[in-house]
């Protein structure tokens, strides 16, 4: 009996030891994001087949950062490593801690590098450094600061695109028919900036715009000639793209009438595939006015908020824009040609016809709101030109003031809404798909370690063993007990 004993220990000890073992030396494979390696997107790939010379990032990455920026600042290295791996021209990646000493600080802030402040809880001020500076040859592009919600290989894979070109790219602002100016999108042209010049550009006469990435149309007021159409559709013939913003109608307040506006691109438009309709959208979604200057706001129909974007990269990002007197738009079947709705109205929206009048103590009904989910802004794609050489592509938005800096404005997507889709028209490289890619990613929860996991095996499995086997010895050694009671001596 004893004996027995004895064997059952020694069995149990060496079960025991052997699951230990297996625990330590046994290579466990976690779907943990760390293992991965980030790879490039194929936009940023041909952007480096384009480098010639040498590439030294320095990536400025301060001491004092928490958890989150950490992460963060660790998918950058994991970043540029791809941009390493992905190339045979020789890419040097040099971190610095800018709190290594004052000299090295100044350094940093003499080269462009900005330090992020964060307001903690306590109302103190921390200031972290998360910067690039990027050589190649003797051009340089400097990052002064990556925060949370930018994409590191956009950033990057921009940058370089900007050392590798001979000169700036630019977009047409056409002028000549009362459009808008560009002092009136000066929100729009700061985000366009850092990749593209937003040049204005008269089309009184015969002009070249094949040196234009793209052409850019906001409010005209009179008639384009045929000439000036022609020009656009050989524009779009070269594969090139056009964003407009159009009013088809307008209210005048003073006369408390609403009139048509006929500028002859709408008629355009409409042998490209979409129409733009003389009526005015209610919205229950609205923005509000005040009537008079001590008067509480009122909510306005005429300006709805649209919070519906479908599905784009362009509408990445955005989740508010507010339009004035904006117009339905209907898009027409042509073969060849794909519409895409960028903008919707709300489920309880309208139309309202010319003639109009408006009644600022109208009671809003049901009966207002029989138009559910217009279309706003949309995207027209495929051989748009006049004679259908090549793939071009056309953005309309029926409502021209979703361009302007009104302060009223500022806290929504406005300007972020137009200047992706400039941006997006207008890139050729493919580098505006990407402009999300990667964002979010420090904010996921931590990866558990192998490490850990085999700490916790180590002091867990051991235990369940001990207890699994002491429980098969006490059922075994009850059923034996229980057999011997029921035996029939």
């Amino acid at each position: 009996m004893k004996l027995k004993r004895r064997y059952r220990l020694i069995l149990l000890i060496s079960a025991v030891v052997i699951v230990n073992v297996f625990v330590y030396t046994y290579d466990y494979k976690t779907p943990s994001t760390k293992e991965e390696v980030y790879e490039l997107d194929e936009a940023s790939l041909r952007i480096l087949d384009l480098v010639d010379d040498p590439i030294i990032i320095t990536f400025y990455k301060s001491d004092n950062l928490n958890p989150l920026e950490k992460r963060l600042a660790g998918n950058i290295e994991k970043t540029l490593q791809a941009y390493k791996n992905a190339t045979d021209i020789p890419i040097h990646i040099e971190v610095v801690n800018p709190y290594e000493s004052l000299e090295v600080e100044l350094e940093a802030t003499n080269s462009g590098i900005k330090p992020i402040e964060i307001k903690e809880s306590n109302n103190a001020l921390r200031k972290i450094f998360l910067g690039l500076i990027i050589q190649e040859g003797n051009r340089t592009e400097v990052l002064p600061q990556i925060m949370p919600r930018m994409s590191t290989e956009y950033l990057v894979s921009s940058s370089l695109r900007k050392l590798t070109e001979k000169g700036r790219r630019r977009i047409a602002l056409i002028q000549g028919h009362g459009e808008s100016e560009l002092s009136d999108m000066s929100g729009i042209e700061k985000r366009l900036r850092p990749n593209y010049d937003l040049v204005p550009v008269k089309m009184q006469s015969k002009i070249d715009l094949s040196d234009y990435e793209s052409v850019v149309i906001v409010g005209p007021s009179f008639k384009y000639s045929d000439t000036e159409l022609d020009q656009l559709d050989e524009f779009l013939d070269e594969g090139k793209s056009i964003f407009i913003a159009l009013d088809r109608v307008e209210y005048d307040a003073e006369e408390n009438e609403g009139y048509k506006i006929n500028t002859r691109i709408e008629e355009w438009l409409v042998r490209k595939g979409v129409i733009i309709q003389s009526d005015f959208i209610v919205d229950n979604s609205c923005s509000n006015v005040r009537v008079e200057p001590m008067a509480p706001a009122i909510a306005f129909p005429y300006f709805p908020q649209i919070t519906n974007f479908p599905r784009h990269v362009s509408t990445i990002g955005v989740g508010v824009v507010a339009l004035r007197f904006a117009s339905s738009i209907e898009s027409i079947d042509k073969k060849g040609i794909q519409f895409t709705p960028l903008a919707v109205t709300s489920e309880v929206s309208g139309k309202k016809s010319l003639p109009l009048s408006i009644n600022m103590k109208h009671e809003w009904t049901k009966a207002d709101y029989l138009f559910p989910r217009q279309v706003v802004a949309g995207l027209l794609e495929g051989r748009l030109g006049a004679n259908a050489e090549n793939d071009s592509k056309i953005a309309v938005i029926s409502d021209a003031d979703v361009v302007l800096g009104d302060e009223n404005l500022r806290e929504l997507d406005n300007h972020l809404f137009v200047a992706n889709i400039i941006d997006w028209l207008s890139d050729y490289s493919g580098l505006a798909s990407i402009k999300h890619r990667g964002i979010g990613e420090e904010s996921k929860e931590p990866e558990v370690e192998v490490s850990a996991i085999k700490k916790y095996l180590n002091i867990l499995l051991p235990v369940a063993i001990i207890g699994l086997v002491a429980l098969f010895f006490f059922y075994r050694r009850k059923l034996h007990v229980d057999k011997l009671r029921t035996s029939d001596f």
